[in-house]
């Protein structure tokens, strides 16, 4: 086996992010963000079918509407199939369908990676090359 000595530079920026959530010293039924010592408070929802939009404006504005109102945490899904409507009154059609197809396009992969930061502030805009 033949070792090669590497070398190499990498560069570190401060991310202004609070840091994990830890269990908080002072009361262990709460939790506190690392970084800060701020107390962390979850507060969660579900939008199975947000990724059933077609036009994306109208998911960005409802992940905006949720972190106005303190939602950290979201629970969607991103393959999801039904005809069962639970007795609610929802219409399928051309601009929102409950058979989700996110893999189709980088729509999916673009709000999976926003969907995994709700609990920090969305900034839209992003791009996934």
């Amino acid at each position: 086996m033949v070792h090669e000595n590497l070398s190499g530079t990498f560069h570190v920026s401060y991310g202004h992010r609070r840091g994990p959530v830890r269990i908080d010293s002072q009361n262990r039924w709460h939790f506190v963000w690392e970084g800060t010592g701020e107390h962390y408070f979850f507060n969660g929802t579900t939008a199975y079918f947000l990724m059933g939009w077609q036009d994306e404006k109208v998911i960005e504005s409802s992940i905006e509407r949720l972190h106005q109102w303190k939602i950290n945490r979201m629970r969607v899904t991103v393959a999801g199939r039904t005809n069962l409507y639970y007795g609610e009154p929802i219409m399928d059609g051309p601009s929102w369908s409950p058979f989700n197809r996110p893999w189709q396009a980088w729509k999916g992969v673009h709000y999976l990676h926003i969907l995994g930061r709700i609990g920090q502030r969305p900034r839209f805009g992003w791009r996934l090359d």
